[in-house]
This record gives structure tokens, sequence and C-alpha cells, in this order.
């Protein structure tokens, strides 16, 4: 196990293994074979598995950018890691253009009502005693 909020291997022990789609490069962005196999190591029957931040395997034309879950795919440390980058970077300088870097939180005393993502964040990180972790997710997902 590993203590970064963003390792795969923080919650549990797991195997990692490489894989590079080279073909995608000289067949304008799509390797339909590949993604099949990925989206077997995505499903259930293999865990499922997460994908390598910097690697292959996100592919934008079939919503896996789009419809990343984070507070599914990292349930103990995705708002951690919201809480961190809401301290270090609060007005969003280095946010890019991808969708998957959101966070949301509903409180465990208003009766889960939504509430202020800051309201969650401490010193510490995320105050899981006080608010849940929850997805966000386009309707389309």
């Amino acid at each position: 196990k590993e203590s970064g909020y963003l390792s795969y291997s923080s919650d549990e022990p797991v195997m990692g293994f490489n894989m590079e789609d080279y073909v995608q490069y000289n067949n304008g962005g799509k390797n339909d074979d590949f993604q099949a196999v990925m989206d077997v190591f995505r499903s259930p029957v293999c865990g499922p598995a997460r994908v390598h931040w910097g690697k292959a395997g996100w592919d934008q034309s079939r919503g896996q950018e789009v419809c990343f879950d984070g507070a599914a795919e990292f349930p103990n440390t995705w708002c951690d890691f919201g809480c961190a980058v809401s301290e270090l970077d609060p007005n969003g300088k280095f946010a890019g253009i991808s969708t998957k870097w959101q966070w949301a939180a509903s409180s465990k005393s208003s009766s889960d009502a939504v509430v202020e993502f800051a309201q969650c964040c401490g010193p510490d990180g995320f105050k899981k005693d006080m608010c849940t972790c929850e997805s966000v997710l386009p309707a389309e997902c």
C-alpha cells in the first residue's frame, strides 16, 4: 500500500502492468481492439482495473474521460485529493481541460444535503466524520 491519494494501491494491494497502444497513432487516434481489451479490464470481471493517469486507455470518444467517477474509483482518498487541490490551487490555475477533476460532498448531519465542497476540507484533508464524498457525473453517464 502507498500513501499517495491517487496511488493505485492506496486502499489495497494491486498488481500493475503496462500496455501501450501504438496503433492509434497510425489509425486516426482509434484502436477498437485495444479499447475492447480495456473494456474488459475496466469491467467488474477484472476489478475494475484503474487506468494509469498518463498512459493509453482513456478513450475520449467512448465516454471514459467524461464518465470517470473519482469518488467510485478512489472511495477512500478522492475527496482528500480534492481538498489538497482546493488548498494548493484555489483559483484553478492548473485545472486544465479534463472533466474528471471535480469534487462534491454532502453533509452527514443535514440529511445528506449537498454542501460547498470547501466546507468539508480541513488541515488533515476531507472531513470524513462530517461529510460524504459524492460522485460528479454528467447526466449522459
